[in-house]
């Protein structure tokens, strides 16, 4: 019978074309989604007549979860004063992006990109409240030029966000320029009407010697920047399971794949039929080679980016706080493996540009904080194979649930019976060497088919 198995394996990967089965994490009914906000647009009795009616339609504890960005390269224009607000709610399934500064010609336009589990892409959309009544538009054109034709959210890598208030590690150190604007900021943010829309408090203080106050930014007593780092992170990776099992002739290429996430000491080559690798112009280390620049090029890029703000003295260098976990070797071979075997070939390549969630193009940082890209195994091992092929057995890795924030008003720690978003981190040991031999050898002998 096993003339049936390219027959069956054919239906299994085409299958995931429309629809894909998502993570259990996403099974929970979110606060807010955009079919609510359109019902309410679109509510012929209570329609919110501004940015401020819709905005207090919000749940509280959707509101009480946002980043302030006192500088933007979107749409929207941004001052210290008046900070562009990005709500996340407790599971960054919604994105919702709001002007507080008076002179935006896009002040009354709110924007959206919410997350859809079922197809493992994120959706743009457009509430605009210029004119006799507001308006909702889906999939603007002009999104796909700085979020890409698969689009995703932009965001930097873990721990430098130019441009956000903690923009390094939701710290603002003391005698920096951002602690100055952030000072000026709460002085004022309670005369702007948008800023009234911000739930709970938004930043922790520590009175350190001689007078000196750092501030701390938090959404409910978590990282702001961080968690949504880790958040977006986590529904980027199942976007980039679902390209990698869409992509041209990936079950010729599963086995190499997971050997590169798992750590396997071979290079890709070795994991492919001889037929393929022709189509890889370029040797590893050459990828390699590229990969580790333009990691750390992307580093010190940011790392220059947020020093204007952060460095509290001319001789100060804030690049002793930054976290360095996105240039671990380990990482760098790990993307470089996919790099070579998605994106370095002659034909039907898969761009890997945009698997970042950098305003860059030519950034492979992925490092969200809690993990980089090794948790992508287990986003893209339960739909790259059978549970009933054997090989499945010995790929093992831990689940980790990570409870990063709550649904519920009440989100102290003490609160044992708040409802919190979990998601999963994954972790993998080590790959044995009878493990890589038998992808080595899966991998060479893998049948073709074609869609």
């Amino acid at each position: 019978m096993t003339w049936l198995k390219p027959l069956i394996c054919l239906a299994f990967f085409v299958s995931f074309e429309g629809v894909w089965a998502g993570n259990p994490a996403f099974n929970r009914k979110p606060l807010l989604d955009v079919a609510t906000i359109e019902g309410w647009i679109n509510d012929p009795v209570e329609t919110p007549k501004s940015v401020e009616d819709l905005l207090l339609k919000f749940p509280a504890v959707y509101r009480s979860h946002f980043v302030l960005m006192h500088d933007s390269l979107s749409l929207h224009e941004a001052t210290p004063t008046h900070p562009r607000i990005i709500f996340l709610g407790p599971d960054a399934r919604l994105l919702t992006a709001v002007s507080t500064f008076p002179e935006d010609p896009r002040r009354d336009i709110i924007e959206l990109i919410q997350f859809e589990p079922q197809t493992a892409k994120y959706s743009f959309h457009e509430v605009s409240f210029i004119g006799k009544s507001p308006q909702i538009v889906h999939e603007p054109s002009k999104c796909k030029n700085c979020h890409g034709v698969d689009g995703r959210p932009n965001w930097e890598p873990y721990d430098m966000w130019p441009g956000s208030y903690g923009g390094v590690h939701d710290t603002i150190p003391s005698g920096s320029l951002e602690h100055n604007f952030f000072t000026e900021f709460l002085l004022n943010f309670k005369k702007n009407d948008r800023l009234q829309s911000l739930y709970g408090d938004f930043f922790m203080k520590d009175e350190g010697i001689a007078g000196k106050t750092n501030y701390f930014t938090v959404s409910r007593g978590s990282s702001s920047n961080a968690s949504l780092s880790i958040l977006l992170g986590f529904s980027n990776r199942e976007r980039l399971a679902r390209q990698i099992i869409n992509s041209k002739d990936h079950s010729q290429y599963r086995y190499a794949i997971i050997a590169a996430l798992l750590g396997c000491p071979e290079e890709p080559l070795e994991f492919l039929r001889k037929d393929l690798k022709s189509n890889h112009p370029k040797s590893f280390k050459e990828v390699l080679d590229e990969t580790q620049k333009l990691i750390h090029q992307g580093h010190l890029r940011r790392l220059h980016l947020s020093e204007e703000f952060q460095k509290t003295s001319p001789n100060n260098d804030i690049s002793e706080r930054v976290d360095r976990f996105g240039l671990r070797q380990k990482e760098i071979v790990r993307i470089a493996k996919l790099r070579y075997l998605l994106e370095n070939r002659t034909v039907d390549k898969l761009e890997m540009d945009r698997w970042s969630l950098s305003h860059r193009k030519d950034s492979y940082d992925l490092n969200d904080g809690l993990s980089g890209l090794e948790n992508l195994v287990g986003h893209y091992v339960p739909m790259a194979f059978f549970p009933s092929e054997s090989i499945t057995s010995k790929i093992t890795y831990e689940t980790i649930p990570f409870a990063i924030t709550s649904y519920d008003s009440d989100a102290t720690p003490s609160n044992k019976e708040k409802e919190v978003f979990a998601l999963q981190a994954f972790e993998a040991p080590s790959p044995s060497k009878e493990l890589c031999e038998e992808l080595s050898k899966s991998g060479k002998t893998e049948f073709t088919w074609k869609r």
